[in-house]
């Protein structure tokens, strides 16, 4: 079996010699210089931009525009190809050889900032080939941002996809079937196994129990893919409260209070372990500040702990006093008291 070859088309963070924006590897080899501009003019942009994101809204009008568009793609595609793979002569010497294997052993890497992932990579084509180079290779995003979280994904034979369409006005917006069915039927004829799931009814409440019960059921990592196609919005607490009003009587709302600021808790734990003080002291305030908006006692408490112990551990650093009283609404006197008081009750706990 022929062994996977990884390309990695990689942004730079300052100019090359020449100008030069990224650069092209081959399993980790020689990094060569490439120049990579934007394939099509603004307008051009805009007219993908209408056929990616609204045409699909109405996929039975504007035909003929629809159908230039599509055919468009292509040109997108071998713009970019010749900006990547064909003007360095070295690297398409290199591209050659590792396609003779197929592309089917080829994964391609894009690395960059926000900026470089604007460009439809996607649609990255070879014009010795029929099809776009992601239907027959494998294509990788990735964020050179270092995560605060990683992400496990499980071996699996094929690619499961979770499909979420929601659509708010019932009635008054086009069915989720019609809006589905194109992506669905693409996929089904990918040639690729995939396991699509389309989750119903397409709210957040659904979609929080759903992937409960998929990680109960399959443990941590199963979908590969969330399509998120959203007529709706996510709302901090502060958004929240100013509208609850407007939203109450709204049967898509779905306010989930128990959840709010616990993952800031979990990643304070894990900063404090790693004796990361400043952003241990940024998610437990986070959190304190979220638990006090919700009148969540319990909760409130138990944060104040967490911070009575970073305070002791950074030899009552008064930057967090400050900041806690700040939040809380005491006075500097009292939340000391409240923090020597649990420091005491945690030492005796431990005796």
């Amino acid at each position: 079996m022929a062994a996977m070859t990884t390309i990695t088309i990689r942004e730079r963070t300052s100019p090359g010699p020449n100008g030069e924006n990224a650069t092209v590897s081959f399993d980790g080899g020689p990094q060569y210089d490439i120049t990579v501009s934007d394939p099509f003019s603004e307008q051009q942009e805009r007219q993908l931009e209408w056929y990616f994101e609204e045409h699909l809204v109405y996929p039975f009008t504007d035909q003929v525009k629809a159908e230039h568009c599509g055919e468009s793609v292509t040109e997108y595609g071998e713009t970019l190809f010749q900006q990547v793979f064909v003007d360095n002569h070295e690297v398409y010497s290199e591209y050659k050889d590792c396609v003779r294997n197929g592309l089917n052993h080829v994964q391609i890497e894009i690395a960059g900032s926000p900026s470089f992932h604007r460009w439809h990579w996607e649609s990255l084509k070879d014009p010795k080939f029929e099809r776009p180079l992601v239907l027959q290779a494998t294509l990788v995003r990735k964020n050179l941002l270092p995560q605060n979280t990683k992400v496990t994904l499980r071996p699996s034979t094929t690619i499961n996809i979770l499909i979420v369409t929601a659509r708010p006005s019932g009635k008054g917006e086009i069915g989720y079937r019609t809006i589905s069915r194109p992506m669905v039927e693409a996929l089904r004829t990918a040639n690729v196994p995939v396991q699509i799931d389309i989750l119903r009814p397409g709210t957040y409440k659904a979609l929080y129990e759903h992937l409960r019960e998929s990680t109960e059921k399959h443990d941590v990592g199963y979908y590969h893919v969330i399509h998120l196609d959203l007529h709706g919005a996510v709302f901090s607490c502060e958004q929240y409260n100013a509208i609850q009003e407007q939203l109450h009587a709204s049967p898509h709302l779905y306010q989930d209070g128990a959840r709010y600021g616990r993952s800031e808790i979990e990643l304070g734990v894990v900063a404090e372990e790693q004796q990361q003080w400043e952003q241990a002291l940024d998610y437990y305030l986070k959190a304190l500040e979220t638990f006090v908006v919700y009148k969540d006692t319990y909760n409130s408490g138990s944060t104040l702990g967490n911070l009575a112990l970073l305070w002791q551990q950074t030899n009552e650093d008064g930057q967090i006093m400050d900041k806690v009283v700040a939040i809380v609404g005491w006075t500097h006197e009292e939340v000391v008291k409240l923090f020597r008081e649990y420091l005491e009750g945690e030492r005796r706990r431990k005796e």
